[in-house]
């Protein structure tokens, strides 16, 4: 299965599987093409064979295509804008562990550390309308929500603790993770 094979050339991969089509219209889908199995590998690829349905000539047709690959052909998600932003994108990563190998920000005090505690900027988030306060009222509907919504979420859980057996409810609501 190495190279492409035509009719008439020497069957060097000892192939036992043929695929034809046959050249009459009468022959519809589905009994148009069909496979020839032989038990033992013929010497050459056959140009023809009888169809099993009517009898006529039907021509060697490919088992499979072969694996051509065409850079860039069949890919939709390829494009030169996308190819640009994903190479600047790399040179500004290289840039970025360029200053980080070196040390530098650590020096100066401008390197970010990722254990550091993040404080929202509620009074700055407030004012430019990003966040709003709750209300009072608000904060108490919120609070019935949350209870109810736990009340029916614990009263569905009891119903199917009750089907548990004495061991399994004493185990329930632990965690065993090894």
């Amino acid at each position: 299965m190495g190279r492409m094979r035509w009719p008439g050339d020497l069957n060097e991969d000892e192939d036992t599987r043929f695929r034809f089509k046959c050249t009459n219209i009468d022959c519809g889908p589905g009994r148009d093409t069909f496979v020839l199995n032989f038990s033992l590998p013929p010497e050459k690829i056959f140009e023809w064979a009888p169809c099993p349905f009517c009898r006529e000539k039907a021509d060697w047709h490919v088992m499979s295509p072969p694996n051509i690959s065409i850079p860039g052909a069949g890919n939709s998600s390829y494009s030169t804008a996308r190819a640009d932003r994903e190479h600047t994108w790399m040179e500004h990563q290289i840039d970025n562990t360029k200053v980080a190998l070196s040390g530098e920000d650590q020096v100066t005090g401008k390197a970010e550390n990722p254990y550091s505690k993040k404080v929202p900027k509620m009074e700055e988030w407030e004012k430019t309308g990003r966040v709003r306060r709750a209300t009072d009222e608000h904060a108490a509907q919120r609070k019935r929500l949350i209870d109810s919504q736990n009340k029916a979420n614990a009263d569905a859980v009891a119903d199917e603790v009750e089907k548990f057996s004495e061991t399994q409810k004493k185990h329930v609501g632990r965690r065993h993770d090894g």
